[in-house]
């Protein structure tokens, strides 16, 4: 009898005994989390605040960070000027180059125990003096210049349809293109070719600019930033040539941050041949 009671006993603990371990491992997993929440809870996050009217971020920052968290400030990458950073302020630093990678520019900021404000400026030491931009021109003879293409014969055909759906009139010197699908348009519409696939029009505004060449020597025209305008440089001006008159039409390629700094200014284009 003494031996099945202690039989009985030694199963109830063996049942009994894994369950306590459970919930002692259970109290000791709670009690865990429950310090990993109050981690987080007990640690101050800082506010982030980005004044990038430009759009120069490449990327979005968090709202919060704790103090000494390592920010990257990733922006797109400007033509032949710095882009400075502020931090309340204050200047932080100019870009950095990260390795292997030639599409943005980085900035690292360790997150002070305070609140914050991030903000650009375009260096003034390295001014938007003589920086060539990209362009191409339609035209109703190329004389074999680089960038120059015969237009489209059925150009005309296109005024009505110009006028009534751009706003695009024999008198208008220049439209700025909004959006892809208008490119694609008028390209075809000058060019009687579809656009290239490879265009880039995210990192890019595009311009089409009317004027009309006194001579076959400023047909060619290669358009220029000064400061805080846009130039046509005519490399064939010294050139001999005829005094029949073309018209020409330009497309201009703006970076789409150069393009906001432009236009916040009050966007100017001369295309004077003398």
């Amino acid at each position: 009898m003494r031996k099945i009671l202690f039989v009985i006993f030694i199963s109830v603990l063996l049942v009994i005994i894994p369950s306590c371990q459970n919930d002692i491992k259970d109290i000791e997993n709670n009690n865990h989390k429950n310090a990993k929440n109050d981690y987080h809870e007990d640690t101050e996050m800082y506010n982030v605040i980005v004044v990038d009217n430009y759009k120069f971020l490449k990327e979005s920052l968090n709202d919060k960070y704790q103090t000494d968290d390592i920010i990257v400030v990733k922006t797109t990458i400007l033509m032949d000027v710095d882009l400075k950073l502020y931090v309340n302020d204050v200047f932080h630093s100019t870009q950095s180059h990260p390795v292997n990678t030639r599409d943005h520019w980085e900035y690292y900021i360790t997150m002070p125990d305070h609140d914050i404000t991030i903000s650009f400026e375009v260096d003034s030491q390295t001014e938007l003096t003589s920086l060539k931009l990209i362009s191409y021109t339609f035209s109703s003879t190329d004389y074999n210049y680089e960038d120059v293409y015969q237009v489209s014969n059925d150009l005309n055909d296109y005024q009505s349809y110009l006028e009534e759906t751009y706003d695009i009139t024999p008198e208008t010197f220049y439209y700025v293109i909004d959006t892809l699908e208008i490119y694609k348009d008028l390209y075809k519409i000058y060019s009687g070719e579809d656009l290239p696939s490879n265009v880039d029009f995210t990192n890019y505004k595009w311009i089409l600019v009317n004027r009309v060449a006194s001579s076959s020597s400023f047909i060619k025209a290669d358009y220029h930033v000064y400061d805080e305008y846009i130039k046509a440089i005519y490399p064939f001006n010294d050139k001999e040539g005829d005094t029949a008159l073309y018209d020409c039409y330009d497309f201009i390629r703006v970076p789409f941050n150069l393009y906001n700094l432009l236009d916040d200014l009050g966007l100017e284009i001369f295309v004077n041949e003398r």
